[in-house]
């Protein structure tokens, strides 16, 4: 495909005043007439005598116009005014020195009807071999005047004429030897260097030799090498003005191996793929730690292969390309934790039973929920969250109540964990969805604080309500439980939360003794325990500067009393049987 850099107008079109230009310029080549001057004709008082030549001429030219529009021969009127325009063009080689003095080009200025020149670059002593050794990229063609591009093809005829672009390399001024080497050489230096494709900001290297790149421009430097060598002299100077006007101008075809791109997508490139990974946070020695998220990457190879592909077809590749991929975000991002820097509520119980099993139990089930975040509007569940109580997620046997009693279990204990949290996620304000009283009273906890949980009946869930993330933090320490949530903390400072524990009624059951002849004498054995029936309520108040500003009921709840049962055994032995008197036959 033909381009072209430089545009300008022929302001003798192709009249045979064209032909008289041409041989004035290429017979003597002393007259400077610089492209921007051929373009549009500059008035200096030096040339005026080539330029009565060159009027003489036109004058000819316009008869020989006239009588060609009277059916008249113009080519012999033609070639007659060229002979003559040629005599006069020697017989004024003062004037042309003259000109030559007085006339500049002015190639950066802008020809009428056509586009700005750059400025031209000094090519007297710059060859082929020259060009060869300049850093290999694709270089637009200097400007250069008329006078310059006839010479040299005229002086030089082994040289390609000016403004000869092949692959966006200038080879104008080379030979065809030259030409090669320089096309050749940049697109070798191409073969030679390293692609990278970015996969979601990781940079992946390859040789551009290993697609088997190649390029390919058939005859095309040596069919421009013949440009202004062949014909008349009109004929030549018509080439070589053309040329220069519009430049010769032909792409080199250059392409990769599709199956070698494939291959290195495949075995490069899709290993890449990852799904995306939330950020995370955790607490340690009283400061937050952060670990960033990592996104999702999932690669379109078909349309990653065309992308380098396509690449690979232009003359001035691109070094790098991002593969096609859709990259996925993770649901936490690290901008989001950051916001967990306050402590929205605490609460903390002391751990009044630690048998091993029951201590087991409580440190599993808060562990579980340690380190836990919930993003907002997050739903959590703690009997979900802490596993099924049994011996394969590491529960043991502990105390629990059952039925107004106490009996030991698996994940006996578990509930002191809840009824903690609940403590605060109180204190935090967070949403309680669910929450339920135990069936007796508590001693870790006050009435209504607590919050039980039995496999399929009873749970603690709530509901982070802020509207950035929380964070819970679970342990044991000394002989406490403690539970800790951290938020950002949006609430006024001059605004202070209150929870109260009231008593509606309390009664406590005597215990009992049962006498029973079904076991023997000797024998009592105790079960139940001491538990006040009670009737409860939590209330929440706010204060704002020290001043009550609201009281609401949190709960309302009733606990079951109980008591102990000793049963004691009146069964009496019977009395050892007394001997069988044998009586003797008399003799």
């Amino acid at each position: 495909m033909k381009t072209r850099y430089i545009t300008c107008k022929r302001p003798f079109g192709r009249s045979p005043l064209y032909k008289a230009a041409a041989v004035i310029a290429a017979m003597s080549l002393i007259i400077p007439v610089p492209m921007a001057a051929y373009a549009e004709p500059q008035e200096t008082p030096v040339a005026e005598e080539a330029r009565e030549a060159a009027a003489d001429a036109a004058s000819e030219g316009n008869a020989a116009d006239t009588a060609a529009a009277e059916g008249e021969n113009t080519e012999a009127a033609a070639e007659a005014q060229v002979d003559e325009a040629a005599d006069n063009a020697q017989g004024d080689e003062a004037a042309a020195d003259e000109a030559q003095e007085g006339e500049t080009a002015a190639p950066d200025a802008e020809a009428e009807g056509g586009e700005a020149v750059e400025t031209p670059q000094d090519q007297e002593g710059e060859t082929g071999e020259a060009a060869a050794e300049a850093p290999a990229e694709a270089t637009k063609p200097a400007a250069h005047t008329l006078e310059e591009a006839l010479a040299l093809v005229f002086d030089h005829p082994d040289r390609i004429a000016y403004n000869t672009v092949i692959g966006g390399i200038d080879i104008g001024g080379m030979t065809v030897e030259e030409a090669e080497a320089a096309v050749n050489g940049y697109f070798q230096s191409i073969a030679d260097s390293n692609f990278i494709i970015n996969v979601n900001q990781t940079p992946v290297s390859i040789a551009v030799s290993s697609f088997d790149y190649k390029w390919t421009y058939g005859n095309e430097i040596k069919e421009a090498a013949k440009i202004g060598k062949s014909g008349g002299l009109v004929s030549r100077y018509r080439e070589i003005t053309d040329n220069l006007c519009d430049g010769y101008v032909k792409d080199v075809e250059t392409s990769v191996n599709p199956d070698a791109v494939n291959a290195f997508v495949s075995e490069r490139l899709i290993p890449l793929n990852t799904e995306p990974q939330n950020a995370s946070i955790r607490r340690e020695n009283g400061e937050f730690i952060i670990t960033p998220e990592i996104y999702g990457v999932s690669l379109n190879q078909e349309a990653t292969v065309n992308g380098i592909v396509e690449n690979f077809a232009s003359e001035t590749p691109a070094e790098s390309l991002d593969a096609v991929a859709e990259i996925t975000s993770p649901g936490i991002l690290s901008e989001q934790l950051a916001t967990i820097q306050s402590e929205l509520g605490k609460y903390s119980t002391p751990i009044r039973d630690d048998s091993w099993g029951r201590l087991t139990n409580i440190k599993v089930a808060s562990g579980r929920l340690n380190g836990r975040v919930l993003m907002p509007g997050e739903q959590l569940s703690v009997s979900k969250t802490i596993l099924p109580r049994t011996t394969e997620n590491g529960y043991r046997k502990g105390i629990q109540f059952n039925n107004g009693s106490n009996e030991e279990a698996i994940g006996g204990g578990v509930c002191q964990v809840s009824t903690t949290l609940y403590g605060a996620l109180l204190r935090s304000e967070l949403q309680i969805d669910e929450r339920h009283p135990h069936s007796m009273v508590i001693s870790y906890s006050a009435y209504s604080t607590d919050a039980a949980i039995a496999s399929g009946s009873k749970d603690l869930v709530f509901t982070n309500n802020q509207a950035t993330p929380i964070y819970i933090q679970g342990y044991v320490s000394n002989g406490r439980l403690y539970f800790h949530i951290y938020g950002q903390e949006t609430r006024p400072e001059n605004r202070t939360v209150e929870f109260k524990s009231v008593t509606v009624s309390k009664k406590t059951y005597p215990d009992k003794t049962v006498y029973s002849s079904s076991y023997p004498a000797g024998y009592k054995k105790s079960t139940g325990s001491h538990h006040a029936a009670v009737t409860s309520y939590l209330e929440k108040i706010v204060y704002v500067d020290g001043n009550e500003v609201s009281r609401d009921r949190v709960s309302y709840d009733v606990y079951e009393g109980s008591y102990v049962t000793t049963v004691i055994g009146t069964k009496q032995a019977a009395p050892p049987a007394e001997p069988a008197v044998i009586e003797e036959p008399a003799e």
